[in-house]
């Protein structure tokens, strides 16, 4: 498996491109306002995209949608024959309320009439997550998903391969520190990805503090953490704790 990190920036943010990655370049996680530059400079195809998880309706995870489906849009309606072979059909997952956010965010973006919107909710299949269900998709790669201690209502998710049970990649949305993310770092996964936006102990976010005390001494020898959504550069310098790069591919077996 393959994780392509996108961008590592949050909310509060010094010019880093905003946080998203994507999964063996076919489950795109999370769409901020700056998602179709930071795919381009990836590499990655709008027509490769299988799958876009909503880990939650907050502006830097979100607001770029109403752009990747509109290219998604155009694209159907100039290579007519490539959209009856199914390329731009992709499954959204995201929280509760989800038909509904998407609507208002496309509608704010162009205007409610536009033909794109009834064409995103035709061609596209909305998933509303539910906590623990697995989530087979159709490229080899399941989802699955755990409540994050965050405001509005988020989650955090692990992925695998078909043939194996267990996670290969674990990573958390926005999240306070608490004990019910345990079972995530107790998964198996070998790579993980951290919300590290915090300061101190007992933010809004985890910070490396956090990571460094609770997280990192239960992880496997063979498991790699690295701490991403941060403000700026990270300046927190720990032996133990890596923070990921943008536009980098991550090889996890």
């Amino acid at each position: 498996m393959m994780i392509t990190v996108l961008g590592i920036g949050g909310f509060r943010n010094e010019g880093l491109p905003f946080n998203s990655y994507c999964i063996d370049r076919r489950v795109l996680v999370d769409t901020p306002p700056d998602i179709l530059q930071s795919l381009a400079k990836s590499g990655i195809s709008l027509a490769d995209l299988k799958a876009i998880v909503l880990t939650h309706f907050h502006g830097d995870h979100y607001f770029g949608l109403p752009f990747l489906l509109f290219n998604l849009y155009m694209d159907a309606q100039e290579h007519a024959k490539d959209a009856v072979d199914g390329f731009h059909r992709i499954t959204i997952f995201g929280p509760p309320d989800l038909e509904n956010k998407i609507c208002q965010i496309l509608s704010l973006a162009i205007h409610p009439d536009h033909a794109y919107i009834s064409w995103c909710l035709e061609h596209c299949e909305l998933v509303e997550i539910s906590e623990g269900l697995r989530y087979p998709l159709n490229c080899g790669i399941w989802l699955e998903f755990r409540h994050s201690v965050h405001s509005p209502e988020t989650f955090s998710m692990m992925a695998g391969l078909a043939d194996r049970d267990k996670p290969l990649f674990a990573a958390t949305s926005d999240t306070k520190w608490n004990e019910s993310l345990l079972p995530l770092f107790d998964s198996g996964a070998r790579l993980f990805l951290c919300d590290s936006n915090g300061r101190g102990f007992g933010d809004v976010h985890m910070s490396p503090e956090e990571i460094a005390h609770f997280i990192l001494p239960r992880l496997s020898g063979n498991a790699r953490l690295l701490a991403t959504h941060v403000s700026q550069k990270p300046s927190f310098q720990d032996a133990s704790l890596e923070f990921a790069s943008p536009f980098t591919d991550y090889q996890v077996d």
